[in-house]
């Protein structure tokens, strides 16, 4: 989702927040209820990894709309993009991680 987005056609509000709504919305809602439904298999402690994953997703969601409605007039669509491209990387970085982390966990449960 966060890589077909077209971050410089909404850093220069080419497109309406509907219509972002509908391509972010759907995907983070899947996520949402992925990972409740993971809750049933994981402990508490494992289960936060995922709980992480879901919010570092939101986290984007909310630069995203920082830069969207909130960045400043003065600030080059350009930075706007390096921006939210650096935000999105480490983001994506820290996911990894936590994908890398619980992979680990499953594997050793089930040695």
């Amino acid at each position: 989702m966060w890589n077909q987005l077209q971050i410089w056609n909404i850093v220069s509000n080419k497109l309406s927040a509907i219509e972002m709504d509908k391509i972010i919305i759907p995907p983070l809602n899947e996520v949402r209820q992925s990972v409740l439904e993971l809750k049933i298999y994981f402990e508490p402690a494992a289960h936060k990894s995922f709980e992480q994953i879901l919010d570092n997703f939101l986290s984007i969601n909310g630069k995203l709309m920082d830069i969207y409605f909130w960045s400043s007039n003065e600030e080059t669509i350009t930075r706007k993009v390096n921006d939210f491209d650096l935000y999105r990387t480490k983001m994506f970085k820290e996911n990894n991680r936590l994908i890398d982390l619980v992979c680990s966990e499953i594997k050793e449960t089930f040695k």
